[in-house]
């Protein structure tokens, strides 16, 4: 059968799949009995027809690829050599076939979990770094991380005190885990998310980090012990009812409530 005769046929399907939605199952048996043998062409032409025939098509090209998973991103679990484009176009489309996937390395799973933390539970080895990412997004996903180091635990444990049920081996109590914090780790955790703030003992809480998190909400001065003039301004600067928990309130501050 010539190409031509190919593309015909293919034609003739997709008028009469047209306003399904889908191609049928018979309709599919026909296309796969001319795949065998075809052109670049024709298979491309299958892809466009309907993504989920690119199963039928040994090692796709990249355009194929491409084509398939921009419409519908579960066809990735077909990919047995997936190129850069598709695995980047189904992490944002859909992580979870990333993280399904046996074709892909750990880069591409370490930038899915970074699109989507639960994604984690269908990974069986992840990475400190998958877990570091999944537990910043969701401290309970720390369920799925079968032996978290001290720094996942921490994490998860700053987030919620609670997601300590979910470790199988503490390194410590709560309240240890907690005073075991340091600078860095505090100020990375404060960027990320702010309202763990109240999580995080004062004893962790350098200028910098206390900088960062009154500059988001200016009511955190509440639990500021005798703060500097510049913390006082950048609190009362986020949100003027500041100044309302501020003891011993800094000369331009006076000036402004004259």
């Amino acid at each position: 059968m010539s190409d031509i005769e190919v593309i015909q046929i293919l034609n003739q399907i997709k008028t009469q799949g047209r306003g399904t939605g889908f191609v049928s199952s018979h309709l599919k048996s026909q296309v796969r009995s001319i795949t065998r043998g075809s052109s670049s062409e024709v298979k491309m032409k299958m892809v466009r027809l309907d993504p989920e025939l690119i199963s039928e098509v040994d090692d796709p090209t990249p355009e194929m690829q491409v084509i398939a998973v921009t419409a519908k991103a579960g066809v990735f679990r077909y990919l047995k050599n997936p190129c850069k484009e598709a695995i980047d176009i189904t992490i944002l489309k859909n992580p979870l076939m990333i993280a399904q996937s046996e074709h892909v390395n750990t880069i591409d799973l370490e930038r899915a979990v970074d699109s989507n933390g639960f994604i984690i539970k269908d990974i069986k080895h992840p990475t400190e770094k998958m877990q570091i990412s999944a537990v910043n997004q969701n401290g309970a996903l720390i369920r799925y991380c079968m032996s978290p180091s001290a720094d996942v635990q921490m994490r998860a444990v700053i987030y919620d005190e609670s997601n300590i049920i979910y470790i199988r081996h503490p390194v410590r109590s709560v309240s240890a885990i907690k005073n075991s914090i340091d600078e860095e780790l505090a100020f990375e955790v404060i960027c990320k998310d702010h309202k763990v703030f109240d999580s995080i003992p004062m004893s962790c809480m350098s200028e910098r980090i206390l900088k960062e998190a009154l500059s988001k909400n200016g009511l955190y001065i509440r639990n500021v012990n005798f703060p500097s003039d510049e913390l006082q301004e950048i609190a009362v600067r986020q949100n003027p009812k500041a100044l309302e928990f501020i003891r011993n309130p800094c000369d331009k501050l006076k000036l402004m409530t004259i």
